[in-house]
């Protein structure tokens, strides 16, 4: 097992026990969901991920994690369904070698947010 996976189970096993914790963050940062939460520390520590590897690695359905990045996006990722509930925590790039594959990405006010929460449990 390498250092990445060995961190990530820890990361895992850790947001896994801080439920009651996550519900106060939760309505201190612009009402996210639990599950938004995590796909968004979940892009942080893994950055330039897909949607799959989300779904994959938090252990949610690909409809939860597509709900989230729709509602974290910038909104300006599809000009045919601007979101006007986005938020702006993260954008969607194409992917270099498929075009269909969107590429999940913090913007800086995403980070920010992000850091502020792994920062709730210092």
């Amino acid at each position: 097992m390498d250092n990445a996976d060995s961190a990530y189970g820890h990361f895992q096993k850790v947001m896994k026990g801080l439920n009651e914790s996550l519900n106060d963050i939760s309505r201190e940062s612009e009402e996210l969901s639990i599950a938004q939460i995590r796909v968004l520390i979940f892009v942080m520590r893994r950055e330039n991920v897909i949607g799959a590897d989300i779904a994959k690695g938090l252990e949610l359905s690909r409809p939860t994690v597509s709900r989230c990045l729709s509602t974290l996006d910038t909104g300006k990722t599809n000009a045919r369904r601007q979101n006007k509930d986005a938020l702006g925590f993260i954008e969607l790039k194409p992917d270099s070698e498929d075009t269909r594959v969107k590429r999940v990405v913090l913007t800086a006010k995403g980070r920010k947010m992000a850091e502020r929460i792994v920062g709730y449990f210092g």
